[in-house]
């Protein structure tokens, strides 16, 4: 129960302020202000053809807390670059209430110190693969480097281009762990983002893409990647780390991105998968995950 006067809102419902404070108003007056000024100084460097430095400060705008109104002039603004030089942005309809960038994206800069929003999309590319092989370091508050898959899809990155990312992580995170013993302090990060790498890569949804997840499940098969009878009773720290489970996951929760005619070519080495894992591995999950899989695709 709340007393007469108290103020109440949804959690999940914006509040709107209807009467600031003089303070209130004079801090947002200055905001417009100051966005007014950087819109005027963008088009200008755009104008002389500096199209790196217009990259910067746009970065620079789209930072502030900025009005729908705001929002749609930058936008106009930067359709005036190039594109091949124009920053990438996100979409309007995946703006936060205040305006800013999607928050995976607020996060990845956060901890490698940068502004993805003032990248072109072949600077964006450039560092996205970088940071998910491990080749550049976080340096601010962690965030899940995997983000960078889904701000991929988000900036509308090329399907080609996509796969090519979360390709070069999962290259670079077998090459990194596999056959070797699982050591979780040292692992974990190359682990993790080999196993989301994976359900990216199941979720891209393009012919290539789907050939390339079956070809890591047969080499996953092939390579011993899966738990052998007996692995209970060994010592777990000495084991190389199952690749098989997640791979199978990823085809399982993305099947419907998967194209048919791919599932149809696959669905006998599938069958053949269940009986090779029932005779020759200890995979119950792997089992129940594969005969969900193979009887979604067998009900079509």
């Amino acid at each position: 129960m709340t007393k007469k006067g108290d103020l109440e809102a949804w959690s999940h419902d914006p509040c709107y302020l209807d009467k600031p404070s003089e303070a209130r108003q004079t801090a947002y007056d200055q905001l417009r202000n100051t966005a007014s000024a950087l819109f005027t100084k963008v088009s200008e460097t755009i104008n002389s053809g500096d199209y790196a430095t217009s990259r910067k400060q746009i970065g620079e705008v789209r930072s502030l807390e900025l009005t729908s109104t705001e929002l749609d002039k930058l936008r106009e603004i930067t359709a005036t670059i190039p594109e091949k030089e124009r920053p990438v942005q996100t979409p309007k309809d995946e703006y936060n209430r205040e305006g800013r960038p999607d928050s995976y994206i607020e996060s990845i800069d956060d901890a490698y110190g940068t502004r993805i929003e003032s990248m072109s999309r072949a600077e964006f590319v450039g560092f996205a693969k970088k940071a998910v092989t491990g080749e550049i370091k976080q340096v601010g508050r962690h965030a899940d480097t995997s983000y960078l898959f889904g701000i991929a899809g988000t900036l509308n990155i090329d399907p080609k281009t996509q796969e090519e990312l979360v390709t070069a992580c999962i290259e670079s995170g077998l090459g990194k762990i596999r056959g070797k013993p699982y050591n979780h302090e040292t692992d974990f990060h190359d682990k993790y983002n080999t196993e989301q790498a994976l359900k990216y890569l199941a979720g891209i949804g393009t012919e290539s893409s789907a050939n390339k997840l079956f070809g890591y499940i047969r080499s996953f098969v092939d390579g011993g990647d899966y738990r052998k009878p007996g692995w209970r009773e060994q010592d777990r720290k000495k084991m190389p780390e199952d690749f098989l489970f997640p791979a199978v996951e990823a085809l399982s929760s993305h099947l419907s991105a998967i194209p048919e005619k791919v599932k149809e070519r696959e669905l006998p080495y599938l069958k053949k998968l269940k009986g090779f894992l029932m005779e020759h591995a200890d995979e119950p999950i792997t089992l129940n995950v594969l005969n969900r899989t193979l009887g979604a695709m067998q009900r079509k």
